[in-house]
């Protein structure tokens, strides 16, 4: 829901003459601000996870993924961005979550994913299939921010990063970036030119609630429920930003685009219902790291037993 909500506020910034490395700013800069004081008591876990690794989650969840997703509402409207983003997620993520880690993809969830795509042609029209002006931009764009947010998915789940030392890195490097960049080379005062309220909101939605809450919850989610389960989260998006979209961007979509919108929402939901044992029914076509495989105790004990009836043999035979 807050993700609903962060995709309406920036719709309804940029109406008010906000551009898109604005919302980064709000985004990173606030987060960055909050995950930094936790740093003194979970530098342990955050350091854990490496440079290499952490560059390349912020190289997928931090500034360029934002920016690509807030830019798409200078060309397309709310609708666009409330369908495309998310749905690019939902299936990317059942079909690599299939491929990369063996996770069941059913005959329930290929449903669920016509339905996103039919949902998807009806929301975009005529825009998604030939030049409709400059929507097509606003289209990729947010088809390009969703498939960076599908690969810091992947990679919270291929190296089981924990949630919150995942989530205080790329808060903490990308807010180090974005200041930095926007203080050098930006040095506007759009931000100034806002109410007050309107930049308070952002500030709590944009930074904390969808910067820290919303992106460690859904990194939990992915390495409890697996990557397929947990992109079909974002069901619950274009709902919530259409209706919180009305007052906040004064924007009302078509009939056909909210056939489109129930539509793909029915589908993503159709993705999440079942059972959620649904873990590595089948092997994986690209097996992981030998470094992520959990050897069970049993397993464990045998090798073990095995390997000193061995030893026992050969100190007999001397």
């Amino acid at each position: 829901m807050s993700w609903g909500a962060s995709f309406a506020l920036i719709r309804a910034g940029t109406n008010q003459g906000l551009h898109a490395v604005d919302f980064v700013l709000l985004r990173y800069g606030v987060a960055g601000l909050f995950a930094a004081p936790t740093l003194v008591f979970l530098w342990r876990d955050v350091r854990r996870i490496g440079c290499w690794k952490g560059l390349a989650l912020t190289a997928a969840a931090g500034p360029i993924f934002f920016f690509l997703g807030s830019s798409g509402f200078v060309y397309a409207p709310l609708a666009h961005g409330a369908i495309i983003q998310p749905s690019t997620v939902a299936i990317g993520g059942l079909l690599l979550g299939a491929l990369l880690f063996g996770e069941t993809l059913t005959v329930r969830k290929l449903f669920g994913v016509a339905a996103i795509i039919a949902g998807i042609m009806l929301v975009g029209g005529s825009s998604l299939m030939i030049g409709n002006g400059p929507t097509w931009i606003g289209d990729l764009l947010f088809a390009a921010a969703g498939s960076l947010w599908l690969m810091f998915t992947i990679l919270i789940r291929r190296w089981r990063i924990d949630p919150i030392a995942g989530t205080i890195l790329v808060s903490v490097a990308s807010a180090a970036i974005v200041v930095v960049y926007y203080l050098v080379f930006v040095q506007s005062d759009r931000l100034a030119a806002i109410p007050m309220a309107s930049i308070a909101t952002q500030i709590l939605v944009q930074g904390l609630v969808a910067g820290i809450i919303a992106t460690a919850s859904f990194s939990y989610s992915v390495r409890q429920l697996g990557v397929g389960r947990a992109a079909m989260f974002p069901a619950m998006v274009p709902a919530v930003t259409v209706l919180v979209g009305i007052p906040l961007a004064n924007e009302w979509p078509t009939m056909t685009q909210v056939v489109g919108l129930v539509m793909a929402s029915l589908g993503l939901a159709l993705a999440i219902l079942g059972p959620t044992s649904t873990l590595q029914k089948h092997r994986p076509l690209i097996p992981e790291p030998l470094a992520n495989v959990s050897v069970s105790h049993d397993l464990a004990n045998r090798v073990v037993s095995a390997a000193a009836i061995g030893a026992r043999r050969r100190n007999g035979n001397r």
